[in-house]
């Protein structure tokens, strides 16, 4: 068959869109974290969740991809690692999408205190937070992508959870967190353009 004499799987699930998405969303990572601690004008603000909102959306196709090419290796650690990442930033980027309409004119702290939205806006991030932590965890032990992206991944969600106890450097540190994870997606990201053709064994393919 042509595939096996190739060694080419086009049906690959998701990587070339996790690839696209995974440096795009890096490079929104980095820039929107950055412009919302650099700003404090209600338009930069929104310009800069709306980069963050894109980037949690698109997110969804990078995460699955970075698991599918590691699922056989990664085990429970991955499959759990990817779960909470895409339950994680689901939540997150319903909460950006309230915080930028309040933003727009409404009564902002009235929305963003809702009792559900406050919900929302811990398990979210949290979810994803962890869900990130593991598949980091995950690409450094197995290999399959670049072992520099998960140190990344890793390093910038801890960077990121230190903001729970430094709420005066909250803008800088979430930055910093950002610029790191979203250099580990990118990476990531070109890696996974590079495994685009590779053939996966048909019991390492995760099933939708």
């Amino acid at each position: 068959m042509k595939g096996e004499e190739t060694g080419r799987l086009p049906s690959q699930p998701f990587i070339v869109e996790g690839a696209f998405a995974g440096g795009t969303a890096g490079l929104f990572l980095l820039f929107g974290y950055a412009i919302n601690a650099a700003t404090e004008a209600v338009a930069g603000i929104v310009f800069a969740k709306s980069l963050i909102l894109t980037a949690h959306v698109i997110l969804v196709f990078t995460l699955f991809a970075i698991y599918s090419v590691q699922a056989e290796k990664s085990g429970a650690i991955g499959r759990a690692g990817m779960i909470l990442a895409e339950l994680g930033t689901v939540l997150v980027s319903a909460n950006l999408l309230v915080e930028i309409v309040a933003l727009s004119g409404l009564q902002f702290e009235r929305i963003v205190n809702a009792p559900l939205l406050v919900i929302v806006d811990t398990v979210g991030p949290s979810a994803f937070g962890l869900g990130v932590l593991f598949l980091g965890v995950a690409t450094m032990i197995t290999g399959s992508l670049p072992r520099v992206a998960g140190a990344l991944l890793v390093l910038g969600t801890i960077i990121f959870a230190t903001t729970l106890f430094t709420p005066r450097m909250i803008g800088w540190f979430s930055a910093i967190g950002a610029a790191l994870t979203g250099v580990g997606f990118s990476i990531a990201g070109v890696a996974l353009f590079a495994k685009r053709g590779a053939v996966l064994p048909e019991e390492n393919q995760p099933q939708l």
